[in-house]
């Protein structure tokens, strides 16, 4: 950006820099310019440079203390809710966010459980999306909702729809036991995909 401006005032034109998000354009570098390279332009002029300042970036919520369960167990624990996170809690959340080298460990196990399932669903003739999170997408190859149902009488719970990608499932790395009942379970309800039917 640096040098397109540069170049620009050299040439006898003002310069104006509006800066944008892209997730497809690195931070610094120009989109586009107004008028575009090119164009006849009268000196003193302005050129609009749109210059990207990369993907936009939220903050993640801390999420310490917050209860998970199902509606109904919810509400039977909300009268004993004082609307804050007690003074424990807060404390064992501050610590783990210093706990690098537990961070560490639980990512290793993460991306090693990952790539283990995702290697065996593959094996099996069943693709899975490239994932970079605790997550992974896997193309079933019929509706999810009924599938959900089937894997929670195997006592196995998978993620809810997400459309439109309504014949993929959404599985998340649990432990290696946890992932080990989810195989057993998918192999009972999917059967292998042979070599000629496999990304059919």
């Amino acid at each position: 950006m640096a040098q397109a401006s540069a170049a620009l005032e050299e040439a006898g034109f003002e310069v104006q820099v509006d800066r944008v998000n892209s997730d497809s354009v690195d931070e610094g570098l120009v989109i586009h310019s107004d008028p575009p390279g090119g164009s006849s332009l009268t000196r003193g002029s302005t050129v609009v440079l749109t210059v990207s300042s990369g993907p936009k970036l939220g903050k993640v919520p801390v999420l310490v203390g917050y209860a998970v369960a199902t509606a109904d167990i919810v509400q039977k624990m909300r009268p004993y809710s004082m609307g804050s996170i007690n003074a424990l809690v807060k404390h064992g959340g501050a610590a783990s966010l210093k706990d690098t080298a537990a961070q560490a460990e639980v990512k290793n196990k993460v991306m090693a459980l990952r790539k283990k399932t995702t290697s065996e669903l593959n094996a099996l003739g069943y693709e899975t999306l490239p994932s970079e999170t605790n997550f992974f997408m896997v193309s079933i190859g019929r509706e999810i909702v009924p599938v959900i149902e089937e894997f929670r009488k195997k006592g196995v719970a998978v993620g809810r729809p997400f459309p439109p990608m309504t014949t993929h499932m959404r599985v998340s790395i649990g432990t290696a036991d946890e992932m080990a009942r989810f195989m057993t379970a998918f192999k009972e309800i999917f059967p292998a995909k042979s070599k000629t039917t496999a990304g059919v």
